[in-house]
């Protein structure tokens, strides 16, 4: 059912309009994972959720965007490096980039404020 309510609101919106709605659309789309049945459908929640995981990373919501990136990992599997190497290549730069992010979250301030002398 979740599958089917994120395949309509892909039907009936623009591209625009999926790009706004990326986290309702990923949401739906995810629960349905396992009736994937071709590489195709595969590669697009992958894209999606690589979408979903640029916008949560623009909102500092890394843990979001690791979670995002994890499912689009996975999604592309093992031969996602030859099959879909540009999407490959952006899912492991951008999941680089949110580890470093959580890290300094986590850990202390990456850019500790300076004091003037």
């Amino acid at each position: 059912m979740h599958y089917a309510i994120g395949q309509r609101i892909i039907t009936a919106s623009t591209d625009e309009e999926v790009h706004a709605a990326i986290f309702d659309l990923v949401q739906q789309l995810d629960h349905g994972i396992q009736l994937l049945t071709t590489t195709e459908e595969r590669d697009r929640l992958a894209y999606y959720n690589f979408v979903a995981a640029q916008k949560a990373n623009q909102s500092t919501a890394f843990e979001a965007a690791r979670s995002y990136l994890m499912i689009a990992l996975d999604l592309l599997g093992p031969g996602g490096w030859s099959a879909q190497h540009e999407l490959m290549s952006k899912v492991v730069e951008l999941l680089i980039e949110v580890e470093y992010s959580l890290t300094c979250v986590h850990l202390s301030p990456c850019f500790p404020s300076v004091e003037p002398h």
